[in-house]
């Protein structure tokens, strides 16, 4: 065989290289004529389509309608079917190829749909529709405008809403017309919604066809509006009043001095004065207490007339005086009464001080302090109402002027009458006794061994400058005396202490010299007898009194009973031996050989 045994491929066929029948159905969109080795050779012409395979030329492709278009085809996007043209636009034209061939959808009008071949839908009333609008409700008309047109093509088309109404978005004609005004609210041309222009505060309305603010209702009297409102807000509170025009309850406060308990009050004047004990600060629906320790005479009083000024606040309460009391709401002062006392701005009187007297119903505590003072020797306890109530100062106490307690005389002193001014009016103790503080006399005898002197420098005190004895032991008699009786007055009252006896400090009897010993006359300790001597007998009175040490003795310490011992072997011992071997030749010696 040889290629002149090949056949042409025939139309509607496209045959590839090496076929071996009579070829393959042209593809869809495209046309194929005889000896056609590719399918997509033919593509149907622009502005046409095709569904079908197997055509043989570009006749037979259809034509594309109108509202759509059809592009040139290719291997890649067959042109099979027409392209739509979208919403917003429309093709009054069949056999176009391009998506320019869509035209946007007239002014004034809406395509909402695809395929469009007219622009038929008029735009809707409270809308604009501008070239290749979608949907007719696309584009409202702002707030403040409106239209019953439909045909618009701008926002500028609207016209302002008209006043004494609102118009939000989309407002038309017979569909969402205007809008009456809101209440409280007024609606110049073009108001854009129904609480935009609020009547101001101060007014109200409750009309719903205000076109300015001139329109709206003046606040009644006796009432505040905050504004933007159909009626008043509320009726005026106590403590302030409103007058025509009110915009807020506080706008008017009654001025300090007055007071107002009442609703629905208009004017300053029908504040009422502020009544006596009470004070009044700004816009207070009650007179407030006068606090405790003032007290406010001026004001209205209790048959409705007015003294003086009224309190404006707290600071003009006026301070309670003294020698008075003052209780919350006081008018005026009270008296404390005789026997009491106040210093100034206090709510109770206190009971006069011991020491002072209070005689008048008003004794204030500077009065009472350095006029008021109890006498010198006198003692006012508290509460005294008058100095003839004052009683003498007790027996042993001393009392200076104004004194708030009686003093007791100090020790070493006595008061034996009353009425002691001062402390110089107590005397010193007698000597021979003592006596303790508030003695009213002696407390007692000095005791046995000592002696209880009188006028003696006060070691505790500048006054008195001299005292008496303080206790029953105030001095002992020296060592070398003694003291066997009570009473002793001084110094040498106190006995000498005999020979063959020794008085310690404080002695009350002579005490026996012991063995061993030798006491003196006025001794205070024994005297023991020295080396070379012995005492064994009690009382001895002088140094002789001590036995020299016996011959063949001897006595080595003071103080000896009897003598030591025996001189030792191969020694005389003589009288009077301080030693054991005593060499001396005059107590004693070696043996001669």
């Amino acid at each position: 065989s040889s290629v002149t045994d090949c056949l042409p491929c025939p139309s509607r066929k496209y045959c590839p290289q090496g076929s071996s029948t009579d070829g393959l159905d042209c593809p869809a969109g495209f046309f194929c004529t005889a000896t056609q080795e590719s399918g997509f050779q033919n593509a149907c012409p622009i502005g046409t389509f095709s569904s079908n395979m197997g055509l043989e030329n570009g006749t037979e492709c259809e034509p594309c309608p109108a509202g759509f278009y059809c592009p040139a085809g290719s291997q890649a996007e067959p042109t099979v079917a027409p392209v739509s043209c979208p919403p917003g636009s429309y093709n009054p034209l069949p056999m176009t190829g391009h998506p320019t061939n869509c035209i946007k959808c007239d002014p004034g009008f809406a395509c909402p749909q695809y395929n469009q071949t007219a622009s038929v839908m008029p735009c809707k009333e409270g809308h604009y529709c501008p070239e290749g609008t979608l949907q007719d409700d696309q584009f409202p008309c702002l707030p403040g405008t409106y239209t019953g047109a439909t045909n618009l093509t701008s926002s500028n088309e609207c016209d302002p809403c008209p006043e004494r109404f609102y118009c939000d978005f989309g407002t038309g004609v017979t569909i969402s017309p205007p809008q009456p005004c809101g209440l409280g609210h007024y609606c110049p041309l073009m108001t854009p919604a129904v609480d935009r222009y609020p009547c101001e505060p101060g007014t109200f309305t409750s009309r719903s066809d205000l076109k300015m603010q001139s329109e709206c209702s003046i606040c009644t009297q006796g009432y505040y509006c905050i504004g933007g409102q159909a009626a008043e807000t509320d009726v005026c509170p106590p403590g302030y009043y409103c007058p025509n025009g009110t915009a807020h309850w506080s706008d008017y406060g009654c001025p300090n001095g007055t007071y107002n308990p009442t609703y629905g009050m208009w004017e300053e004047g029908q504040c009422l004065n502020c009544t006596q004990g009470h004070y009044c600060e700004f816009a207070v629906t009650v007179p407030q207490d006068c606090p405790v320790g003032t007290y406010m005479p001026y004001g209205v009083d209790g048959s409705n007339n007015l003294i003086g000024e009224p309190a404006e606040g707290s600071e003009s309460c006026l301070e309670c005086p003294g020698g008075s009391y003052c209780t919350a709401q006081t008018i005026f002062p009270y008296d404390c009464n005789i026997g009491f006392y106040s210093e100034p701005g206090q709510y109770e009187c206190l009971v006069c001080k011991a020491g002072y007297y209070c005689d008048n119903a008003t004794t204030s505590e500077d009065d009472m302090l350095n006029n008021k003072k109890c006498t010198a020797g006198k003692f006012c306890t508290d509460g005294l109402s008058d100095l003839s109530q004052a009683t003498d100062c007790t027996i042993g106490k001393y009392c200076p002027e104004a004194t708030p307690e009686e003093l007791l005389c100090p020790v070493g002193t006595k008061r034996e009458t009353v009425g002691a001014a001062a402390v110089t009016d107590c005397a010193p103790c007698d000597a021979g006794y003592y006596c303790v503080e508030g003695s009213t006399d002696e407390t007692g005898p000095c005791s046995k061994g000592f002696y209880c002197p009188t006028n003696f420098a006060n070691p505790y005190a500048a006054t008195p400058a001299t005292i008496g004895s303080y206790g029953a032991e105030q001095e002992p008699c020296p060592a070398g005396t003694y003291m066997d009786e009570i009473a002793a007055p001084n110094l040498t009252s106190c006995k000498t202490c005999p020979t063959g006896y020794y008085c310690p400090q404080a002695s009350v009897n002579p005490t026996d010299c012991p063995q061993g010993s030798y006491c003196p006359i006025q001794s205070g300790v024994p005297t023991p007898c020295p080396a070379g001597r012995y005492g064994n007998r009690t009382h001895l009175e002088t140094l002789t009194d001590c036995n020299l040490c016996d011959p063949g003795y001897y006595c080595d310490t003071q103080g000896l009973l009897l003598p030591r011992a025996q001189c030792d072997p191969g020694y005389l011992c003589y009288s009077g031996a301080v030693t054991s071997g005593p060499i001396d030749g005059i107590t004693g010696e070696l043996c001669p050989a």
